[in-house]
């Protein structure tokens, strides 16, 4: 429970309040609010610290990409996608409607990975499937290439994120290997 409570902003509780309220429930005492109360008092608490994490993650995005842009190597897109090649291919690039294989990896701005086929081999996934950083990379890479790619929010997952290991509005990095077409 402990987990769940940090993981979407409960930095601090007090703990008189909380054994309290947890007393009350389990002895049926009489509490100081409702129960129903109680609910809608938490829930628009943890609606409040989910739209300050959504505004604080959106802005260190912003703060990375834009220090990020400035290194050479780096490309900048409209879209705010940016990417640096560290292999180049020479096969054919992939379009919207076609199956590739991959090979991944994932990281936070933290640097800790989220997701990788490193270990496991190669990924086949449909370009049109992807999130939309990856959708517009894939069609940009020849096979044969291996980029790092950086995904705004915007062209991640957003401001839902994807729990519990993406946050809402995330700044995305990934290293992309396209193995081939299919």
């Amino acid at each position: 429970m402990a987990l769940s409570l940090k993981d979407i902003g409960f930095d601090e509780i007090k703990y008189e309040d909380f054994v309290d309220g947890m007393q009350s429930v389990f002895e049926k005492s009489n509490s100081k609010i409702s129960p129903k109360r109680s609910i809608e008092i938490f829930n628009n608490y943890v609606a409040l610290l989910q739209e300050e994490l959504k505004i604080s993650n959106a802005e260190i995005g912003k703060t990375f990409l834009d220090k990020n842009a400035k290194k050479e190597g780096i490309v900048s897109l409209p879209s705010g996608l940016q990417y640096e090649v560290l292999a180049e291919g020479n096969g054919n690039i992939p379009k919207r409607n076609d199956t590739v294989n991959v090979i991944y990896e994932g990281y936070l701005l933290n640097k800790n990975v989220f997701d990788s086929t490193k270990d496991s081999g190669a990924q086949q996934m449909k370009v049109l499937q992807t999130i939309a950083g990856w959708q517009e990379a894939l069609q940009l890479m020849p096979e044969g290439s291996r980029w790092k790619v950086y995904i705004p929010h915007h062209l991640a997952y957003a401001e839902i994120g994807a729990p519990p290991m993406i946050q809402p509005n995330s700044t995305l990095v990934f290293i992309i290997e396209l193995l081939n077409i299919v």
